[in-house]
């Protein structure tokens, strides 16, 4: 079994407990401070260019790697249309109890069908850490956003820990190199507490050592090429 199959069923046999697991003992915040702020910062945006007042057309959102919905919570609440993709199947199941219009149940690292150029927003948080090619998710996700779409994506930080914990990060420097700065704009970067190994797989009766993994947060916006 390879280890993206490995880490599939992992989160599909922890999904049911992930979220009180999440919340309650790794003090996960990243749910809530990105899809906050990218709402926030469509607001003003959507102000600067005098589109607010009349427009009841709902925000389209792209959430990569969604897990259980957690992160989308905010933009249903908000009312809009979201369109969610993850690899683990028990993830989905549970996401589908939630009002997402589409669900995919897919890698983020292979092609999306999904209509280019069609999401207001788009969301990546807590998977940056599995992606094997960090370039190509951004070419994705330039793919998927509007001209002037907005996207929040978590970085996480370089540890000690990254081998044993089966993850993979660079440097903020390296990740930007990984953008083309010809298509994105960088709003905005923010650093606070990612997560901390070892609770999820108590669920599973399993104990493992505590490593912290803290994040960057980075809010792009995608440029108008034409």
């Amino acid at each position: 079994m390879s280890d993206e199959q490995e880490l599939q069923n992992f989160f599909s046999r922890v999904a049911g407990g992930y979220e009180k697991c999440a919340v309650e003992k790794i003090g996960y915040i990243a749910h809530e401070r990105l899809p906050q702020r990218l709402l926030q910062l469509k607001q003003t945006q959507a102000k600067a260019n005098s589109e607010a007042d009349g427009n009841t057309t709902p925000l389209r959102v792209l959430d990569l790697a969604c897990g259980t919905g957690l992160c989308s919570k905010a933009f249903f609440a908000a009312g809009c249309e979201v369109t969610g993709v993850d690899f683990a199947p028990g993830m989905i199941a549970v996401a589908s109890q939630l009002p997402f219009t589409e669900l995919l149940c897919q890698s983020i690292e292979e092609d999306l069908p999904l209509p280019d150029s069609s999401f207001d927003l788009v969301i990546a948080v807590g998977v940056t850490e599995f992606i094997k090619l960090p370039a190509a998710m951004f070419r994705r996700i330039q793919q998927k956003l509007k001209v002037g779409g907005l996207c929040g994506i978590t970085l996480p930080k370089p540890s000690d820990n990254d081998q044993e914990l089966g993850i993979i990060s660079f440097d903020l420097s390296d990740y930007l190199k990984f953008i083309n700065m010809d298509q994105f704009e960088i709003l905005e970067v923010e650093e606070f507490y990612g997560w901390e190994s070892g609770h999820l797989s108590e669920l599973e009766g399993l104990s493992k050592p505590r490593y912290r993994i803290d994040y960057n947060a980075l809010y792009l916006r995608k440029k108008d090429q034409s």
